[in-house]
């Protein structure tokens, strides 16, 4: 790995991160327009799918040291079939909210 390399790397995560922050500022003013003026279906399902991971990796950054300051360890079986009933419904309101996006956007979707 060269230094290339690394300054591509960093300069992708900034440019996804600012994004994010685009996004999470203005959410429905982004969506108009950065997911409408691509062209393409899979060039809106990549910008959507890019912001999506970035919201996933920066949460698991402050979940997972936020759980072991409170001692909650992957074993508390008490702790995490509630939060995983919670995340799956989650999942599954998210699913249907990119649904509805989707087809704003006229993108072919099927929810089932």
């Amino acid at each position: 790995m060269e230094l290339t390399d690394l300054t591509k790397i960093f300069g992708s995560f900034g440019n996804l991160l600012t994004d994010w922050l685009d996004y999470l500022r203005h959410p429905l003013k982004c969506c108009e327009q950065q997911l409408l003026e691509l062209e393409t279906e899979n060039a809106k399902i990549k910008r959507a799918i890019s912001v999506w991971m970035t919201s996933f990796v920066i949460s698991l950054v402050i979940l997972l040291p936020s759980y072991a300051l409170i001692e909650i360890d992957l074993k508390n079986a008490q702790f995490h079939l509630p939060a995983f009933v919670i995340l799956f419904l989650t999942f599954v309101s998210g699913s249907a909210a990119f649904h509805i996006g989707f087809r704003q956007a006229k993108i072919s979707s099927q929810f089932l």
